[in-house]
């Protein structure tokens, strides 16, 4: 120890210049940071790269680029944001095998949290980190549309379906309400559908469904089915778009296992989306009566030329399901593209069998994604589904059946 500060001693100099051109370079850093995660693309970790010839800016980009990695590297015993300051010093730096170490890095619940609150003030998408998830996904562009009396299509639609097994992770112990909302952040959901949300006898609201509501100020609903002395789980639909009409039925065929289906009308600019979220029963003819039943409220409740999304647990392994529900609710699969090993969702830590489903009609697929990356599969026996939606103008807000 003596040796050191002997060394400080000699070098004082050295020391102080260094010492101060590091606090230079940390407070423009920090000070930069809103600006430079702004302009990062959101692709650009799921993107190949292309070689770029040196030029002035690369280098001044670099030098900044490794020098916020020292500062951040100091920030990690000293006061600062030292993963996060990395993290950036890494995006502007230039070294082998750069986009592997940053999906990595950003892939830090706490680093992604800040990267992306950042870029939401700065009005840009979060970034899409490539993981076993990403490349899963099948992306539909579809043919190209010709504008229509109403207009071109303006809103999309990203919506999550997930059986989160009422709160309990595969080892067994309660999964807190806001890690499930800390997984879903990144994927800037506007609709999620659970089952299985459980309430506990003395509450008004499911506990996971306030809390991940409150996280992300959506409006929620949630349908009960099963009721027991400690209390009761069901479906729960969380919207950022208004919810305009609720009605939860009772899809039950026996006195053991009780299934709903939770009907939600959203209200999103210039249209109206009809979502219905299930959990149908185990056994199949339990499971084409309810089919039946659902086909039935749909044309209750809706008219054709409506968006229709239909989602859940339909606990059908075999894919017998998907010709039924296109026979009977004219629903088509957002599933089909992707080969059948690439649609298993059960059990979440190595998939056996697809038993969720994410049906829809008059909207426009642009992607579906099985989410499997860490920690989703430890955090129910179930791994979500997620897909997006290119909405028409053309869906008339009066589609209710008077």
């Amino acid at each position: 120890m003596d040796v050191i500060w002997n060394w400080v001693e000699e070098h004082s100099g050295w020391v102080t210049a260094a010492g101060i051109t590091m606090a230079v370079v940390s407070v423009a850093g920090l000070l930069s940071l809103p600006a430079v995660i702004g302009r990062i693309p959101s692709e650009w970790l799921v993107r190949a790269g292309e070689p770029r010839p040196l030029s002035v800016r690369r280098v001044l980009r670099n030098v900044l680029g490794w020098a916020l990695v020292l500062a951040g590297i100091a920030m990690l015993v000293l006061p600062g944001q030292g993963v996060l300051t990395i993290a950036i010093g890494l995006l502007l730096a230039d070294f082998p095998g750069k986009r592997a170490a940053m999906a990595r890095l950003l892939a830090m619940p706490r680093v992604q949290r800040t990267i992306n609150r950042f870029r939401r003030r700065a009005g840009r998408e979060p970034i899409h980190l490539e993981t076993r998830a990403t490349r899963r996904t099948v992306v539909h562009h579809g043919p190209e549309r010709e504008p229509d009396h109403d207009g071109e299509p303006v809103e999309k639609l990203r919506l999550v379906t997930w059986n989160v097994q009422k709160g309990w992770s595969v080892r067994r112990g309660r999964v807190d309400a806001e890690r499930f909302a800390e997984v879903l952040e990144p994927r800037c959901p506007d609709v999620v559908l659970w089952q299985e949300a459980f309430r506990a006898e003395d509450l008004i609201e499911a506990h996971l469904v306030r809390s991940v509501g409150d996280f992300f100020d959506m409006p929620r609903v949630y349908g009960p089915n099963a009721f027991y002395r400690s209390g009761d789980h069901g479906n729960a639909t969380l919207s950022r778009y208004p919810i305009t009409r609720v009605d939860n039925r009772d899809l039950s065929t026996n006195p053991i296992e009780h299934r709903g289906l939770l009907y939600t009308r959203l209200h999103l600019p210039g249209t109206e989306v009809h979502v219905f979220n299930t959990h149908l029963g185990l056994n199949t003819v339990q499971r084409r009566r309810q089919i039946a039943r659902i086909a039935k409220v749909i044309e209750e409740l809706c008219q054709s030329d409506v968006p229709i999304v239909l989602a859940g647990d339909f606990n059908d392994w075999t894919g017998q399901l998907d010709a039924l529900v296109q026979d009977r609710c004219g629903l088509s699969s957002a599933l089909t593209d992707l080969p059948p090993r690439l649609r298993r969702t059960w059990p979440s830590g190595r998939p056996v069998f697809w038993l969720d489903r994410i049906y829809y009609r008059n909207l426009e697929l642009l992607g579906t994604t099985i989410l499997d990356e860490p920690p989703l599969p430890t955090l129910s026996d179930h791994l979500p589904i997620e897909v997006e939606f290119r909405i028409p103008r053309n869906s008339k807000a009066e589609d209710e059946k008077s």
